[in-house]
C-alpha cells in the first residue's frame, strides 16, 4: 500500500493562529493508467503567510483482472486515512513532489507515478498524478498473479488560507485602537509569574514604553 501512503501524504495541505475561513472540498481520482488532475472548486486567499489543511481518505478502489473492483481501504492503517500538515505562503507554490513505487524494491513494481500537489496562483489546489505505469501483482493462492487494470481513491480535503493575527490587536476585534491601548496602559509594569499579560505585546515580560510604541505605530 505504498501508493496510498504516499497519496495520503500528498493530499495533506496545509495552519496557524490568525484570521481564516475553511473550504472543504470533497475529491475523486481514478485512473486506468492516464494522468489525471484534481482541482478544487473554489480558491483560498493565495497571499496568506500560512497554509493549513487536513485530509479523509473514505475510500480506495483497486480493480484487478479476474477479480474486478475490490474495496482495500480496510487494508490500509487508519492513521493514513486522516492527518493534516501545514505549509507557508504566498502561493504559488508546490506542497508535495512524489514519486510512487509500488511495492518497493527488489520486488517489480506493480505501480509506477509521479504525483504533485500544488496551490496556484489564484489561490486553487490541484492534485495531479502522472507517468503512471499499472503492471501485476502476485495476490498468492488461489489467484495468483494478477494485473492491476485501475486505481481510485476518494475523501475530503479541508484547506485554510491563514493570516497571522496582528500581535498589537490585543483584543482580537480586528482594530488597533484606543482599546489595545487602555490594555497596555492598566497593565503597566512587570508581568505577573505564571498570569496571562495581555499588554505585553512583544513578549519580553514587561508591558512598558516598548509596547506603548508598538500599538502606536500599528494603530488603525
Amino acid at each position: 500500500m505504498s501508493m496510498i501512503r504516499n497519496a495520503a501524504v500528498a493530499i495533506t495541505l496545509l495552519v496557524g493562529a490568525g484570521s481564516a475561513h475553511a473550504d472543504t472540498w470533497p475529491f475523486d481520482l481514478a485512473t486506468s493508467g492516464e494522468d489525471v488532475v484534481w482541482m478544487s472548486p473554489t480558491a483560498v486567499d493565495p497571499d496568506s503567510a500560512l497554509f493549513e489543511g487536513s485530509y479523509t481518505i473514505s475510500q480506495v478502489i483497486a480493480t484487478v483482472s479476474i477479480l474486478g473492483p475490490i474495496d482495500v481501504t480496510g487494508f490500509i492503517d487508519p492513521e493514513l486515512l486522516s492527518g493534516s500538515a501545514s505549509a507557508e505562503g504566498p502561493a504559488p507554490l508546490t506542497l508535495v513532489e512524489l514519486g510512487i513505487v509500488f511495492p518497493e524494491p527488489p520486488e517489480e513494481p506493480a505501480v509506477v507515478a509521479d504525483l504533485f500537489l500544488s496551490l496556484d496562483d489564484e489561490g486553487f489546489g490541484n492534485l495531479a498524478v502522472s507517468n503512471i505505469t499499472l503492471g501485476s501483482l502476485d495476490l498468492g493462492f488461489p489467484f495468483g498473479i494478477v494485473d492491476i487494470l485501475g486505481l481510485a481513491i476518494s475523501g475530503e480535503i479541508t484547506l485554510n488560507g491563514v493570516t497571522p493575527s496582528d500581535p498589537n490587536d490585543i483584543n482580537g476585534d480586528g482594530a488597533v485602537d484606543v482599546q489595545d491601548l487602555v490594555i497596555v496602559i492598566t497593565g503597566w509594569g512587570e508581568c505577573p509569574a505564571g498570569l496571562p499579560c495581555p499588554g505585553d505585546v512583544n513578549q519580553d515580560g514587561f508591558v512598558d514604553v516598548l509596547d506603548l510604541v508598538s500599538i502606536i505605530t500599528g494603530w488603525g
